[in-house]
């Protein structure tokens, strides 16, 4: 399957967003908020091997992983983005029982506990991206 462009930008946008799941009702809900924001470019990849080659082969600014992803695919993938674009920042989605999350740390790792309140994905992908510029989400 090939992976999914909500909107074709330049490959030097720096607000593409990967966003990696497979597919589950629960991620594609979290995922639409940001599908739909027309200031985001998002490449949506559901197995490991398309969302590895999109982090090798594209600009990405952001890496978003859902909640189902087997706390293995998120250390391959986390090891590859550091081996290949260490400065891009993994934003990890997990349940608030879900004992993984402390595993993964450092600058460019944050870790999002499930449910979240509205709009609070959103904002912390505007913060990953430090988009502070007038129009931004972030500054409304």
């Amino acid at each position: 399957m090939n992976p999914r462009i909500s909107r074709r930008p330049s490959n030097r946008d720096p607000r593409r967003v990967l966003l990696f799941a497979p597919a589950s009702a629960d991620d594609a809900e979290l995922f639409a908020e940001l599908e739909g924001r027309a200031d985001l470019s998002t490449l949506r990849t559901l197995t490991l091997a398309e969302a590895e080659r999109a982090l090798c082969e594209q600009s990405i600014g952001l890496v978003v992983v859902g909640h189902s992803v087997h706390a293995e695919f998120v250390d391959r993938l986390a090891s590859r983005a550091a081996a290949s674009k260490p400065r891009v920042p993994l934003l990890l989605l997990r349940s608030r029982t879900d004992p993984d999350g402390a595993q993964w740390q450092g600058p460019a790792v944050a870790v999002l506990r499930l449910p979240l309140v509205s709009l609070a994905l959103s904002r912390s992908v505007d913060a990953a991206l430090g988009m502070t510029e007038p129009g931004s989400r972030s500054s409304r």
